[in-house]
Protein backbone atom coordinates (compact mmCIF):
# COMPACT_ATOMS: atom_id res chain seq x y z
CA UNK A 1 0.00 0.00 0.00
CA UNK A 2 1.30 3.42 -0.87
CA UNK A 3 0.70 6.47 1.29
CA UNK A 4 1.48 10.11 0.71
CA UNK A 5 4.37 11.58 2.66
CA UNK A 6 5.65 15.06 1.93
CA UNK A 7 5.80 15.42 -1.86
CA UNK A 8 5.74 11.75 -2.82
CA UNK A 9 4.21 8.33 -2.27
CA UNK A 10 5.95 5.80 -0.02
CA UNK A 11 5.35 2.24 1.19
CA UNK A 12 6.23 0.25 4.31
CA UNK A 13 9.31 -1.29 2.69
CA UNK A 14 10.71 2.24 2.38
CA UNK A 15 9.86 2.88 6.05
CA UNK A 16 11.57 -0.38 7.11
CA UNK A 17 14.92 0.84 5.77
CA UNK A 18 15.06 3.56 8.48
CA UNK A 19 12.22 2.79 10.92
CA UNK A 20 13.53 4.87 13.84
CA UNK A 21 13.51 7.98 11.68
CA UNK A 22 10.56 7.32 9.35
CA UNK A 23 8.03 5.93 11.84
CA UNK A 24 8.21 9.28 13.66
CA UNK A 25 6.61 11.05 10.67
CA UNK A 26 2.90 11.92 11.10
CA UNK A 27 0.64 9.08 9.92
CA UNK A 28 3.43 6.60 9.16
CA UNK A 29 2.95 4.42 12.26
CA UNK A 30 -0.75 4.04 11.49
CA UNK A 31 -0.02 3.13 7.87
CA UNK A 32 2.84 0.71 8.69
CA UNK A 33 1.74 -0.81 12.00
CA UNK A 34 3.79 -4.01 11.61
CA UNK A 35 6.94 -2.06 10.73
CA UNK A 36 6.63 0.69 13.34
CA UNK A 37 5.18 -1.12 16.38
CA UNK A 38 5.66 -4.40 18.13
CA UNK A 39 2.00 -5.26 17.37
CA UNK A 40 1.52 -6.19 21.02
CA UNK A 41 4.44 -8.60 21.23
CA UNK A 42 7.18 -8.25 23.76
CA UNK A 43 10.89 -7.99 23.18
CA UNK A 44 12.49 -11.42 22.88
CA UNK A 45 14.58 -12.61 25.78
CA UNK A 46 18.28 -13.25 25.43
CA UNK A 47 19.00 -16.74 24.23
CA UNK A 48 19.42 -19.30 25.50
CA UNK A 49 17.33 -18.93 28.63
CA UNK A 50 17.91 -20.80 31.87
CA UNK A 51 16.92 -24.46 31.90
CA UNK A 52 13.21 -25.23 31.68
CA UNK A 53 11.11 -25.16 34.83
CA UNK A 54 10.40 -28.45 36.54
CA UNK A 55 6.63 -27.94 36.56
CA UNK A 56 4.16 -25.91 34.59
CA UNK A 57 3.95 -22.37 35.91
CA UNK A 58 0.15 -22.07 35.70
CA UNK A 59 -2.64 -24.59 36.08
CA UNK A 60 -5.43 -24.71 33.52
CA UNK A 61 -8.78 -23.26 34.53
CA UNK A 62 -12.27 -24.51 33.80
CA UNK A 63 -13.45 -21.09 32.67
CA UNK A 64 -12.99 -19.93 29.10
CA UNK A 65 -11.50 -16.52 28.42
CA UNK A 66 -11.73 -14.38 25.31
CA UNK A 67 -8.89 -15.26 23.01
CA UNK A 68 -6.75 -13.37 22.54
CA UNK A 69 -7.31 -10.99 25.42
CA UNK A 70 -6.49 -7.37 24.69
CA UNK A 71 -4.84 -6.87 28.07
CA UNK A 72 -2.62 -9.92 27.73
CA UNK A 73 -1.41 -8.81 24.32
CA UNK A 74 -1.24 -5.10 25.10
CA UNK A 75 -3.66 -4.43 22.24
CA UNK A 76 -6.32 -1.75 21.96
CA UNK A 77 -8.87 -2.58 19.28
CA UNK A 78 -11.81 -0.22 19.68
CA UNK A 79 -13.04 2.15 16.98
CA UNK A 80 -13.44 5.76 18.03
CA UNK A 81 -16.98 7.07 17.77
CA UNK A 82 -15.69 10.55 16.95
CA UNK A 83 -15.80 12.00 13.44
CA UNK A 84 -12.31 12.22 11.96
CA UNK A 85 -10.72 14.37 9.26
CA UNK A 86 -8.32 12.72 6.82
CA UNK A 87 -6.91 13.26 3.34
CA UNK A 88 -6.96 10.67 0.59
CA UNK A 89 -3.93 10.00 -1.58
CA UNK A 90 -5.49 12.44 -4.07
CA UNK A 91 -5.54 15.16 -1.36
CA UNK A 92 -9.33 14.96 -1.08
CA UNK A 93 -10.44 15.81 2.46
CA UNK A 94 -12.94 13.45 4.04
CA UNK A 95 -14.79 13.73 7.32
CA UNK A 96 -16.28 10.44 8.46
CA UNK A 97 -16.99 8.12 11.37
CA UNK A 98 -15.56 4.61 11.63
CA UNK A 99 -19.03 3.05 11.60
CA UNK A 100 -19.61 4.56 8.14
CA UNK A 101 -16.26 3.48 6.65
CA UNK A 102 -15.99 1.40 3.54
CA UNK A 103 -13.15 -1.18 3.54
CA UNK A 104 -11.00 0.89 1.16
CA UNK A 105 -11.02 3.85 3.57
CA UNK A 106 -8.69 1.90 5.87
CA UNK A 107 -5.99 2.54 3.23
CA UNK A 108 -6.21 6.31 3.75
CA UNK A 109 -3.22 7.41 5.87
CA UNK A 110 -4.13 7.59 9.56
CA UNK A 111 -7.62 6.05 9.33
CA UNK A 112 -6.53 2.65 10.64
CA UNK A 113 -5.20 4.32 13.82
CA UNK A 114 -8.61 5.87 14.46
CA UNK A 115 -10.73 2.88 13.36
CA UNK A 116 -8.66 0.10 14.94
CA UNK A 117 -11.37 -2.56 14.98
CA UNK A 118 -12.76 -1.82 11.52
CA UNK A 119 -9.26 -1.75 9.99
CA UNK A 120 -7.73 -4.54 12.13
CA UNK A 121 -5.01 -2.17 13.38
CA UNK A 122 -4.88 -2.89 17.10
CA UNK A 123 -2.17 -1.34 19.20
CA UNK A 124 -1.12 1.05 21.92
CA UNK A 125 -0.60 4.28 20.00
CA UNK A 126 -2.38 7.58 19.44
CA UNK A 127 -4.31 8.42 16.29
CA UNK A 128 -2.51 10.88 14.02
CA UNK A 129 -5.80 12.28 12.69
CA UNK A 130 -7.79 15.27 13.79
CA UNK A 131 -11.09 14.28 15.40
CA UNK A 132 -14.16 16.29 16.33
CA UNK A 133 -14.58 17.16 20.00
CA UNK A 134 -17.22 19.71 20.95
CA UNK A 135 -17.17 22.40 18.25
CA UNK A 136 -13.76 21.81 16.67
CA UNK A 137 -11.32 19.23 15.36
CA UNK A 138 -8.60 18.32 17.86
CA UNK A 139 -5.64 15.95 18.10
CA UNK A 140 -4.01 13.85 20.80
CA UNK A 141 -1.51 16.60 21.63
CA UNK A 142 -4.49 18.76 22.64
CA UNK A 143 -5.81 15.87 24.76
CA UNK A 144 -2.41 15.46 26.45
CA UNK A 145 -2.56 19.05 27.75
CA UNK A 146 -5.44 18.08 30.10
CA UNK A 147 -5.71 14.28 29.94
CA UNK A 148 -7.81 13.81 33.10
CA UNK A 149 -10.50 16.10 31.72
CA UNK A 150 -10.29 15.41 27.98
CA UNK A 151 -9.85 11.61 28.05
CA UNK A 152 -13.19 11.43 29.89
CA UNK A 153 -15.05 12.70 26.81
CA UNK A 154 -16.78 10.00 24.75
CA UNK A 155 -14.55 8.59 21.99
CA UNK A 156 -11.36 10.37 23.01
CA UNK A 157 -9.74 7.38 24.76
CA UNK A 158 -10.25 5.24 21.64
CA UNK A 159 -8.53 7.92 19.55
CA UNK A 160 -5.68 8.66 21.99
CA UNK A 161 -5.01 5.22 23.46
CA UNK A 162 -1.42 5.87 24.52
CA UNK A 163 -2.24 9.28 26.04
CA UNK A 164 -5.39 8.16 27.87
CA UNK A 165 -4.50 4.65 29.10
CA UNK A 166 -1.65 2.80 30.73
CA UNK A 167 -1.45 0.32 27.82
CA UNK A 168 2.30 0.77 27.53
CA UNK A 169 2.66 -0.42 31.13
CA UNK A 170 0.74 -3.70 30.67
Amino acid sequence: MLFKLDAGFKDCEWVAKKPDERCAEDGVTESCVATCTDCGTSTPTASPTASPTDEPTASPTNEATASPTDEANNLQCDDSELRYKAFTLDDEMIKAKCKDNTPDQCDIPGVSGHCRDTCSACGCYDSSLLFKVDVGFRDCEWVAEKPDERCAEDGVTESCVSTCTDCLDL
